[in-house]
C-alpha cells in the first residue's frame, strides 16, 4: 500500500481518499438532483432554459469557488516543513496514511469535481449558443435535453456537497493550528517560568 501511496497521481488519490466519501457523497446529490428534476417537471419548465440557467449559475459561480479551494490548499502546502505539518503527519489511519495526505487527497478531489463541473457548464452554455440542429426526430431531442439537464443537474449538486469537505478541512486545519500555537505558547510559559 505505502508504494503507491508516494506515487504521483490519481493511482495516489485513491489509494488515499477514503472510499467511503465517494460511495457517501452520492447519495445527497442524487436526491437534490432527483428534487430539482421533479420540481422542473412539474412546473413544466422549458428545459433547454434550465439548462442555460444552471450552466450559466457554473460559469458565473465557479471561479470564485475554485479561487477559495486553492487559496485553501496553498495554504496547506505553504505550512510544509513546519510544525503543523510534522502534527498532521503524526497522525495517521490504520493504513499508514497521514492526515496530510488525507487533507491534501481531499483538496484534490475538491478541486477535480468543480473543474469537471465547470468544464461541463461551459460545453452547455457553448453547444446553447452554437444552436444546433440535432438529427433526431422531435421524440429524441427532448430526451438528449432532459438527460443533459440531469447530468448538469446532478454535476452541479455534487460539487457543492463537495465543498463542504472542503470548509471541513480547513476549520481542522485551524483547530490544529491552534493547538500548536496553544502548546508552544505553555512551552514558552514553562520556560520564563523555570528562569524566574
Amino acid at each position: 500500500m505505502i508504494d503507491i501511496i508516494y506515487k504521483p497521481g490519481w493511482k495516489a488519490v485513491k489509494a488515499i481518499y477514503p472510499r467511503k466519501n465517494w460511495i457517501r457523497k452520492i447519495w445527497r446529490p442524487m436526491i437534490l438532483t432527483f428534487v430539482m428534476f421533479c420540481s422542473a417537471l412539474y412546473a413544466q419548465t422549458d428545459c433547454l432554459e434550465l439548462i442555460t440557467t444552471v450552466s450559466s449559475w457554473i460559469i458565473n459561480g465557479y471561479p470564485s469557488i475554485l479561487g477559495f479551494i486553492l487559496s485553501g490548499y496553498v495554504l496547506l502546502i505553504g505550512f510544509v516543513g513546519s510544525d503543523f505539518l510534522l502534527a498532521l503527519e503524526k497522525q495517521q489511519r490504520s493504513d499508514k496514511v497521514s492526515l496530510f495526505q488525507i487533507v491534501s487527497s481531499t483538496f484534490v478531489v475538491v478541486i477535480s469535481v468543480v473543474l469537471f463541473t465547470y468544464m461541463l457548464g461551459t460545453l452547455f452554455c457553448f453547444v446553447q449558443e452554437c444552436h444546433i440542429e440535432w438529427p433526431f426526430n422531435n421524440h429524441w431531442y427532448i430526451f438528449y435535453n432532459y438527460g443533459a439537464l440531469v447530468v448538469i443537474l446532478f454535476s452541479f449538486a455534487y460539487s457543492l456537497f463537495t465543498l463542504y469537505d472542503v470548509v471541513i478541512n480547513i476549520f481542522n486545519m485551524g483547530q490544529l493550528a491552534s493547538a500548536i500555537a496553544r502548546r508552544k505558547l505553555k512551552d514558552k510559559e514553562k520556560k520564563i517560568d523555570a528562569k524566574g
